[in-house]
């Protein structure tokens, strides 16, 4: 028993022996070279295998936010092709039509990692973050025309009513020659079509996001948020994720068929 406690003094001195213990944060802090070897290059392939295997659209949304591309371009594939505790090494297929190159990139960690461990739960954060809809989509300008038109309708509509907009529309006759009432008719059908449309893109957003792209309640309401405020401009850029993740879905279910 004696001989098992001195066994113990040992190994833990010699731990804090290879660190820089920081007394005042409490935390061990490695070397360097140490560091860098806890993700040996076995780790880091079986890493890379779970990541482009089952999280391929984390792996996708790392090498879209750091490719360089040229106008026109668009990074359509990737592989995570290495992991250390500073960064992830990915391959980016970038195409224009039929013609695509292959591109090496980093994608930095910071801050960077302690221990391998720690490489779920950065994961994790990095798969929230990118895959979030972004606000400045709101200002585009096909996003600042819908919801112009939008408002102008649900003023009409929900504030005026249909004695407010006829009143309106007679006092504006010189730029139109529709009958008010047809007019109004045809302004309040397209207003509650707008409506039921943007809802079920909502709808389809947070739906997605959910069960395809794996994302937190923040994500998953930001995405329905966004859809129902904005629609198209929105959708455009939440359809290619979605068909990606699902694409790659099906390819894996068939390759495990096989």
């Amino acid at each position: 028993k004696e001989q098992r406690y001195h066994n113990s003094f040992i190994s833990v001195n010699s731990i804090y022996r290879g660190r820089n213990y920081n007394s005042k944060s409490n935390k061990t802090t490695m070397p360097p070279e140490e560091s860098n070897s806890d993700i040996t290059p076995e780790a880091s392939k079986r890493i890379c295998k779970h990541m482009n295997e089952d999280h391929y659209i984390t792996v996708l949304a790392m090498a879209r936010s750091v490719a360089i591309l040229k106008p026109g371009w668009k990074v359509s594939e990737a592989r995570l092709l290495e992991a250390d505790l500073w960064k992830f090494t990915l391959q980016a297929v970038t195409c224009s039509g039929a013609m695509c190159e292959m591109q090496k990139v980093d994608f930095p960690l910071h801050p960077p990692l302690n221990y391998s461990s720690e490489i779920r739960k950065r994961m994790v954060e990095i798969h929230n973050q990118l895959l979030q809809p972004k606000l400045y989509w709101l200002i585009k300008p096909q996003s600042v025309i819908n919801l112009f038109l939008l408002t102008a309708m649900a003023y009409g509509e929900l504030v005026l009513g249909i004695e407010g907009m006829e009143s309106a529309i007679d006092g504006s006759k010189k730029y139109h020659h529709m009958a008010t009432d047809t007019l109004v008719l045809v302004l309040r059908c397209v207003f509650w079509f707008t409506v039921c449309v943007h809802s079920i893109e909502g709808v389809y957003g947070f739906y997605h996001s959910r069960t395809t792209l794996k994302l937190k309640l923040p994500g998953q309401l930001m995405w329905g948020a966004l859809l129902f405020i904005a629609g198209f401009p929105v959708m455009s850029e939440f359809t290619p994720l979605v068909q990606a993740a699902l694409a790659h879905q099906q390819e894996e279910a068939t390759k495990k068929q096989a």
